[in-house]
């Protein structure tokens, strides 16, 4: 790696450096965000199967539906992932893809929790599973 392509912190010499500096690069720290990604794909995927009849009853929608809203997840994922994966790759910083990722997973769940029809249930299941892998790839 030349010294164009080093970040500054990299330059820095480790004393120099803040305490909020070192403990972010810290090996704990990026463990805990990559579990925290992690963690949040397994909610969004694993935790919805449980409660979708639920959720489907609340919208007055057959549970016949289920694998409708699973397949949506699943094609914003195979549509979008990708793409995300191309563009989080043009970044020096993967700070930028990743908080979006994590803002729009938030959104994206509010719009899922609060729905009151079977569309926008579909549009936050799709969102979802856009924005999931934007998380899990940077």
């Amino acid at each position: 790696m030349d010294e164009d392509t080093r970040s500054t912190t990299q330059l820095i010499r480790p004393s120099q450096q803040s305490v909020w500096e070192r403990a972010r690069s810290s090996r704990p720290a990026i463990i805990a965000v990559v579990a925290l990604a992690l963690f949040t794909d397994m909610v969004l995927y694993d935790v919805i199967v449980p409660i979708l009849p639920a959720i489907l009853r609340r919208v007055k929608k057959d549970e016949s539906l289920m694998g409708v809203l699973l397949g949506i997840y699943a094609a914003g994922l195979l549509l979008f992932t990708p793409l995300f994966g191309i563009w989080s790759d043009r970044y020096k910083s993967r700070r930028a893809p990743m908080l979006l990722g994590q803002v729009g997973l938030v959104i994206s769940t509010l719009l899922f929790i609060y729905s009151r029809n079977i569309w926008t249930l579909m549009i936050a299941r799709f969102l979802q599973g856009t924005l999931v892998h934007v998380v899990a790839l940077t």
